[in-house]
């Protein structure tokens, strides 16, 4: 069984890749690119699913999170691929992504030297 702090390392490498996906892009670019917006998506589903496989112990320490959202953001993803609202996607990346990344980074523990 995989430890939450494997599990935040996930969802803190796959925000990062969606930050570099991203760069300096502006709304109406990323709105027009179909190729990040399919990166950022599997980014998203990731980040969902190491939410959902956080232990229910963590997730309840951390009740701040919405982590039923995230999981839910996930499901939408995958379940719904043709309909997503890529626009609240973005307002996603823009606001919600840096408040759960800056919040879950220092639960992460540092590597051994």
């Amino acid at each position: 069984m995989r430890l939450d702090a494997t599990y935040l390392q996930d969802i803190r490498s796959a925000g990062e890749e969606i930050r570099a996906f991203i760069g300096n892009t502006a709304e109406q670019g990323f709105l027009n690119d179909y190729l990040v917006q399919a990166a950022v998506a599997y980014k998203l589903a990731i980040i969902g699913e190491a939410a959902g496989n956080l232990s229910t112990e963590f997730r309840a320490t951390h009740a701040t999170i919405p982590w039923q959202r995230i999981r839910g953001l996930r499901n939408h993803l995958i379940h719904t691929y043709g309909d997503v609202d890529q626009l609240a996607v973005w307002r996603i990346l823009q606001h919600e992504l840096p408040q759960l990344l800056s919040y879950i980074e220092p639960l992460i523990p540092t590597e051994p030297q």
